[in-house]
């Protein structure tokens, strides 16, 4: 599987002001804390380098978007939008389109040189996201995931019906490294010293493994075939302002309630080793990507 060409990410909303929610006494933020809900809202440029197998085959994808998403601790849901022009050997194609998860089920709608395409399958996205917050002023962000999709498409041509299923399952660990300070007083905002946290992107190692089978039926016979995927990629973080800022609304009792925003750039290099067939093949590139947005969400300190 080569690297994703759509970075999902959206239209910034306004922060609801951050004084209309009770503000903690303690400020006691070493620990690790599991991430029980999360709602975001964040607008993405990137730029993807895929170089290929070999010489003269690589091609670049320039790609905005858009995005919402929410966790519930356990569960994604998200609704996307993206435009993406694909530059290969000198010719260009731009695709847009939108894309819905959530209750089981996701709905892609794509245009291409005129044509338009929707898609529907079982979808699911589970997993984790925690934030281990150190003393010594370090962090560690940790989201841990897997997709699972299914996808069935039926013809019938000269009386005969032709079925493909698709399915695939997706495992990605993101780990996110950097350091962490408070902000200080704002009198202007009604901000105490401690009511705003700044955490500094380092780096981030991604590591994806994929494993998919496409069935393919007609007049009474199959066939499948399998693939699997493992792509590690590594970012480093080109800006020296917080990446990621939160708002602290409340902190008691082992509960953390924050609002807050993100602004980060970044530039990396990824490795992906495909085998289908009993063929392997390994394609390497980069990429840069730019994400701003907002975010509310609520997080549990783990005793």
């Amino acid at each position: 599987m080569k690297k994703s060409i759509i970075y999902l990410a959206a239209a910034v909303i306004a922060i609801p002001a951050f004084n209309s929610c009770k503000k903690a006494t303690t400020r006691k933020l070493s620990a690790q804390w599991n991430v029980s809900s999360w709602e975001e809202s964040m607008t993405s440029d990137s730029k993807v380098t895929d170089n290929g197998t070999g010489t003269g085959s690589s091609d670049v994808t320039t790609s905005e978007s858009s995005s919402t998403e929410k966790f519930n601790g356990t569960e994604w849901s998200s609704n996307s939008s993206w435009t993406t022009i694909v530059s290969s050997g000198g010719v260009s194609s731009t695709s847009t389109g939108n894309t819905t998860q959530g209750s089981g089920t996701e709905t892609t709608t794509s245009t291409s040189s005129g044509t338009t395409t929707t898609s529907t399958g079982d979808w699911s996205k589970k997993g984790s996201v925690s934030y281990t917050i150190e003393d010594d002023n370090t962090f560690t962000k940790t989201k841990t995931y897997t997709v699972e999709t299914k996808s069935t498409q039926t013809n019938t041509f000269g009386g005969i019906t032709y079925t493909t299923v698709e399915e695939e399952e997706v495992k990605v660990t993101e780990t996110t490294t950097g350091s962490w300070s408070f902000l200080g007083e704002d009198e202007s905002a009604e901000l105490k010293e401690n009511d705003r946290v700044a955490f500094f992107y380092k780096g981030r190692t991604t590591k994806t493994e994929s494993s998919s089978t496409t069935t393919n039926s007609s007049g009474g016979t199959s066939s499948t075939e399998s693939a699997t995927s493992k792509e590690e990629e590594t970012e480093t973080f080109k800006d020296t302002d917080s990446d990621e800022t939160w708002y602290i609304d409340e902190l008691d009792g082992g509960q953390l309630m924050i609002s807050g925003t993100m602004d980060s750039s970044s530039e990396g290099d990824w490795t992906d080793t495909e085998t289908s067939g009993g063929t392997t093949v390994t394609t390497t590139g980069s990429d840069e990507v730019t994400t701003t947005g907002t975010f509310k969400a609520t997080l549990t300190e783990v005793e």
